[in-house]
């Protein structure tokens, strides 16, 4: 697939469509945003980035303006912290969230067709199809090389944020509990991962990426620190003194070696062999410093959706 037959194949799809662009500050997003640019002409095109508060990377916000300007085109952010709290109360939740998006969106911009940056990664893709309805995924058939070689003949810059290697810009991604407190829960996901990222930079310790997940029961947080490659004894001291200063964080653990977590879900998962693959493989074993195992557990409380990591073990 080539640059310009993505413009053309827009260009036929949009061609006379008001369009949004959902631009989260990414590489995906920001693609996609040039291609639709260079396909109609650009007062048809804006871009929008909703902002989730303390749960969105600073960083995120200044590429998604930085990248509007390059462009061009009019940028729209939209305060989204509400909205995005009641979504994963209940269990990390992002194919909800997506949708919550989505919806948002389009009650702004009722008239339009809303452009995103989904491409073969994403559970998107097992649509089948670039445009459904409203919604127009130019990039659908790309790999994530194949956008970061585009991206790089079209000369789209963005600010990459160091917390992921293959997505970026959610801080609740790295909660892997229920998000039923915001000030407890909510605020110890967002200061860890943007405190481990300030103090690697800090300190000059090149990385591959680095965040803190966020599990234990709901009454304690324990934080596991998640750094590639893991770090000397040295750095390792210092990070835990600055991590355990945050008092909504009551242990702090390094990921490295190995370690066994245990996972509760609710019958949905817990039944279904392919749902708990998808999870271990998809969110467990994705990006991760150490090797990972997954016991099971069936969660007794009814108002889970999803899954919620009660404890980590380290295994000698």
């Amino acid at each position: 697939m080539s640059v310009e037959r993505l413009i053309e194949e827009a260009r036929k799809s949009l061609s006379d469509c008001e369009v949004v662009v959902a631009l989260s500050g990414g590489m995906d997003s920001s693609l996609a945003l040039h291609i639709v640019s260079l396909a109609i002409p650009k007062d048809r095109v804006k871009a929008v980035t909703l902002d989730y508060g303390t749960y969105t990377y600073r960083i995120s916000i200044a590429s998604a303006r930085m990248v509007a300007e390059d462009v061009g085109v009019k940028h729209f952010i939209i305060d989204a912290r509400d909205i995005f709290e009641k979504v994963h109360k209940r269990g990390q939740a992002c194919n909800r969230c997506v949708r919550t998006k989505l919806s948002i969106i389009r009650e702004r911009f009722p008239n339009n067709v809303i452009v995103t940056g989904a491409n073969l990664a994403d559970s998107w893709s097992r649509i089948g199809t670039k445009r459904f309805r409203d919604i127009y995924a130019p990039l659908l058939d790309l790999s994530k090389a194949e956008v970061k070689k585009m991206g790089e003949e079209l000369g789209v810059r963005y600010l990459r944020i160091g917390e992921g290697v293959s997505r970026e810009g959610c801080k609740v991604k790295h909660l892997w509990k229920p998000l039923v407190a915001p000030n407890y829960h909510g605020v110890a996901v967002a200061l860890a991962n943007d405190l481990v990222l300030d103090f690697l930079r800090r300190e000059g310790w090149s990385f591959s990426f680095a965040n803190v997940k966020v599990i234990g029961p709901l009454s304690k947080n324990i934080g596991l620190v998640n750094v590639s490659p893991n770090l000397p004894s040295s750095l390792k001291e210092k990070l835990y003194n600055e991590l355990i200063s945050i008092k909504e964080i009551e242990e702090v653990h390094f990921l490295e070696g190995k370690y066994l977590l245990k996972v509760k879900t609710n019958p949905s998962v817990y039944l279904v062999e392919s749902s708990k693959r998808d999870l271990e493989m998809g969110k467990f074993k994705k990006e991760i410093a150490c090797d990972i195992s997954v016991e099971w557990l069936l969660s007794g409380n009814r108002r889970l959706l999803t899954f919620h990591v009660v404890d980590a073990i380290r295994e000698v």
